[in-house]
């Protein structure tokens, strides 16, 4: 009796040790403080030389030198806030591969019978097993995985497919950047001059060397440059606070940028309708449709399939108080 009380004991424990355990992560102010801080560019130039993507190539990052807009493309798929959410999606559909890969499982009970009153010479203790399967989750199986990996398949290229629209805004971000850059000292030297010209056609006004008209034009068109200059360093401003936004860095930080090298003839040349021949095998977008359709197809065949009753098998073996064992099995089907 206590051989048996401490088996079972022990084959409990057991059963509850191998269970999952829910450690709560506190969300405090370190965690919040990690959450917001700009990412780890050493960490990032690392990351940059194994990156894995079917349009962006590993790239050597040189934070001293600055970086140019095809290198900031792939800082920005590394540290992107919201890209950093979409990719939790991975991992939720690499889980949903996995729970689709699992058997159903077996029911297994055990039950004793010990005679404790009446005619009890010459008996013993009765016993039963029994275990069970679902048969019917059997013949949905390898559609569950098919879709499954259907789904998952789907996930990762819709997530590259938002990783390379990120890329290229903040490509697009660092070449106005860049070229705000170039025009400012221009549209600066032009503002200078028209001011320098329309303190001397003041001076001139003053002495009556010139009209008061040719005065007001040349005022007039240093107005226009002061705007130009204005509008000009609002608009790098406004560039430079999007790319931030697109790096994950602090508003007010200044990203160095340097210029990448020239796009040749060749390469800007495309020939006429090849930009949509082969289209739907090299968007990212649409090949992600055609995974998420193959996933949805297959789970209406699983709904199909499933319209069956449940189908269920039990495999029993007994021994009741008179010492006769059988063996036996049981079929049930759930309407």
């Amino acid at each position: 009796k206590v051989r048996t009380a401490v088996g079972a004991a022990i084959v409990l424990l057991a059963t509850l040790e191998g269970c999952a355990t829910y450690h709560p992560l506190p969300l405090d102010q370190k965690a919040e403080k990690q959450a917001l801080a700009p990412p780890d560019m050493r960490a990032v130039t690392l990351e940059a030389q194994a990156i894995h993507h079917p349009l962006l190539k590993p790239v050597h990052l040189d934070p001293a030198r600055g970086f140019t807009p095809e290198e900031v493309a792939v800082v920005a798929v590394l540290t992107n806030p919201q890209l950093k959410a979409v990719r939790d999606q991975r991992a939720l559909a690499g889980a949903q591969v996995l729970q689709a890969g699992l058997l159903p499982n077996p029911v297994a009970s055990f039950g004793q019978d010990k005679p404790t009153g009446g005619n009890t010479q010459g008996t013993v203790t009765a016993y039963t097993t029994q275990l069970g399967f679902d048969l019917t989750s059997l013949l949905t199986y390898a559609l569950r995985k098919e879709a499954a990996k259907a789904q998952a398949q789907a996930v990762d290229l819709d997530v590259a497919w938002q990783e390379w629209q990120v890329a290229q805004a903040a490509r697009m971000a660092a070449l106005h950047v860049l070229a705000l850059g170039e025009e400012l000292p221009l549209a600066r030297q032009a503002e200078k001059d028209a001011r320098q010209t329309m303190d001397a056609m003041d001076r001139a006004a003053r002495t009556g060397a010139v009209s008061g008209a040719e005065e007001a034009g040349w005022r007039s068109a240093w107005l226009q440059a002061r705007d130009r200059l204005l509008l000009l360093e609002q608009e790098q401003s406004r560039e430079r606070q999007g790319l931030n936004q697109l790096l994950g860095m602090p508003p007010e930080e200044a990203f160095p940028l340097r210029a990448g090298p020239a796009l040749s003839e060749g390469q800007a040349v495309f020939e006429e309708g090849s930009l949509a021949d082969g289209l739907g095998e090299r968007r990212l977008d649409l090949l992600a449709l055609k995974k998420g359709y193959e996933s949805e197809d297959k789970q209406l065949r699983i709904a199909i399939r499933s319209q069956f009753p449940n189908i269920g098998i039990d495999l029993s073996h007994a021994r009741d108080t008179s010492n006769i064992i059988t063996n036996g099995y049981g079929v049930a089907l759930d309407q």
